[in-house]
């Protein structure tokens, strides 16, 4: 499970129960979103050309001599190949899915990473202005041991 403490649009996504996990993780990736709207317009696309290519080969079988007999023969084939289209388009699909769900949780891991490389630097220059500080303190004392050790001479 991810810390979401440093991701409120983690957070957000993995709060929201009523969308699906996909709906979830892509509402807050603009690139990701693109790239589901593009996903559904391709399978959108790929559905209308098996229609026509059904209806084009229903043409062609009608204009045979002998189309009762050869659409009898010719359904199973049909059926198989689009059956075979749509198991193609839903494997696409599923795998632009995954792609999506990737370069999310890839883009998370990156602001994940920029937050604690934020804090790691704050902390380093916390630690400096520190040590500088403790530094200056010092030499501050150090000259005022000077100084004392200056009016001591001067006083014998």
């Amino acid at each position: 499970m991810m810390d979401t403490r440093h991701c409120p649009r983690a957070a957000a996504a993995l709060s929201s129960s009523s969308k699906p996990p996909l709906a979830q993780a892509l509402q807050h990736t603009p690139a990701a979103a693109a790239a589901a709207t593009a996903a559904a317009t391709a399978a959108a696309a790929a559905a209308a050309a098996t229609a026509t290519a059904a209806k084009a080969a229903g043409w062609q079988q009608r204009a045979s001599s002998n189309s009762r007999y050869q659409k009898q023969q010719m359904f199973p084939v049909r059926l198989r190949q689009q059956q075979q289209q749509q198991q193609q388009q839903q494997q696409q699909q599923q795998q632009q899915q995954q792609q999506q769900l990737q370069l999310h949780r890839q883009q998370q891991q990156h602001q994940h990473q920029q937050h604690q490389n934020q804090q790691q630097q704050q902390q380093q220059q916390q630690q400096q202005q520190h040590q500088n500080q403790q530094q200056q303190q010092q030499q501050q004392q150090h000259q005022q041991q000077q100084q004392q050790q200056q009016q001591q001479q001067q006083q014998v």
